[in-house]
């Protein structure tokens, strides 16, 4: 008897058995598969919190530029008192910004923990923002420099970095591969920018105007003669004698300037810059003067319509006439204490003396001129932040009170005559000085 096979008991057992896999690892699955997407949700709004957090931080430091800009700090202002009510303008202005209308819960904040530390040149600061999308929240810690916003009048850091930058060779066709002599009266009138590779010499009544001047060799200007640049110059060693001019209707930039006899007029209509001065004559400049080294007026009359800054020994002879500082007078006495025998000194805004030691007695090696200050006497003492202002024991003592033991008055109320020739006819372009935040460092936190 032939026998019949019947499998389909056996395929209903391996159907059962499928069924009870798919049963049981279903909802693993699907569980896996959900929290994966929530996993993948959760690390885009993690990104997203991070971006908003980068985006506050630019927004802060944008926002803060620009009430720096609409309000200017007031001479009589705290400056911690200024940067507070800046922070708060900020932190108000940042929580009214709308990231994402479709999604309210896109924010940035400003926290209130902001750490400053104030100075007269450069203000740093430490402020968080915290970076939100829903519940995810990330923080950057933001460290900052505030320039520009110091109690010096002139806010030197600022236009120093722009005095100092010296101007590139420009190209012309008037460029003289050796030392160019213009000799006795001869009038050249260069219609574009000189370029002098070995300097050049001028002597007995000649005149010479360009646009631009740029010299890599040493010049000479003698004998009653005439040198005119309508642009900038730039300068190796300048040597001028015998009742000549040089003028400049922009900045200039020189090493050594020298002048030892016949009163010959130095004329600057913008900013100057030299490492050296021996003056004998009169220097008359239309913004500001740095000199980086030693400087020794001897018979000479100055006049700087902006700040003057000396960072090397100042030796003012007893035959000198007036100095008139328009802004502030800054002395940096670590390479020698200044000697001033001249006549008066007049200064239209700080008397300032850095890097002075407390152990010395005066400020100054010799000191038999008057100094009037319109604004105060701020001593810097090496190593310490903030200055001394108008300390007594130097023999500094208000205008009001000026008396035959003194010899420095702060608070002067009088008159400056900075009237610098031609250049009251030249429209030269304002230096940037507004105050400017710099991002230092950021981290996540």
């Amino acid at each position: 008897m032939k026998r019949i096979q019947n499998d389909s008991g056996a395929a209903l057992v391996i159907v059962l058995l499928i069924a009870a896999v798919v049963l049981t690892l279903g909802p693993l699955l699907a569980a896996g598969a959900i929290s994966a997407a929530k996993q993948q949700k959760d690390r885009e709004a993690e990104d997203r919190a991070v971006d908003i957090a980068e985006m506050g931080v630019t927004y802060a430091i944008e926002e803060a530029n620009q009430y720096m800009k609409d309000h200017p700090l007031e001479k009589e202002e705290k400056l911690e008192k200024y940067l507070t009510e800046m922070f708060r303008f900020v932190q108000t202005k940042m929580e009214q910004v709308v990231i994402d209308h479709d999604h309210p819960n896109r924010k940035f904040h400003l926290q209130d923990n902001i750490y400053v530390t104030p100075s007269n040149t450069k203000t740093k600061a430490t402020f968080r923002v915290e970076g939100m999308d829903g519940r995810k929240i990330r923080v950057i810690e933001a460290d900052i420099e505030i320039t520009g916003l110091g109690k010096e009048s002139n806010q030197e850091e600022d236009w120093r970095e722009v005095v100092e930058t010296i101007p590139k060779k420009p190209t012309t066709r008037y460029t003289f591969h050796t030392e160019i002599v213009w000799s006795k009266n001869m009038t050249t009138h260069y219609n574009d920018h000189l370029v002098l590779e070995q300097g050049g010499r001028m002597s007995n009544n000649s005149t010479v105007s360009a646009n631009n001047v740029y010299s890599e060799g040493d010049f000479f200007i003698e004998n009653h003669t005439t040198f005119i640049a309508n642009g900038f110059a730039k300068l190796e060693n300048l040597s001028i004698d015998n009742n000549s001019l040089f003028e400049v209707s922009g900045n200039c930039y020189g090493k050594q300037l020298t002048s030892l006899n016949g009163n010959p007029l130095v004329r600057i209509c913008g900013s100057a810059v030299f490492t050296d001065i021996y003056m004998d004559g009169a220097l008359e400049i239309g913004r500001h003067l740095i000199v980086k080294n030693a400087v020794y007026f001897r018979n000479a009359s100055v006049k700087v319509k902006g700040t003057a800054v000396f960072q090397g020994p100042l030796i003012i002879d007893k035959g000198s006439n007036e100095m008139e500082i328009g802004q502030d007078l800054i002395l940096d006495v670590r390479k020698g204490k200044p000697s001033i025998e001249g006549k008066t000194i007049k200064v239209g805004g700080n008397l300032i003396l850095k890097e002075v030691d407390r152990r010395d007695v005066s400020l100054f090696q010799t000191l038999k001129s008057e100094i009037y200050v319109a604004g105060d006497v701020l001593v810097y003492y090496k190593g310490e932040h903030d200055p001394e202002i108008n300390p007594a024991k130097f023999g500094i003592v208000p205008y009001h009170m000026q008396n035959k033991s003194s010899s420095i008055f702060y608070g002067w109320s009088g008159n400056l005559n900075l009237d610098i020739g031609q250049c009251s006819n030249i429209d030269l372009p304002e230096e940037p000085i507004d105050p400017q935040i710099k991002l230092v460092e950021a981290k996540y936190k």
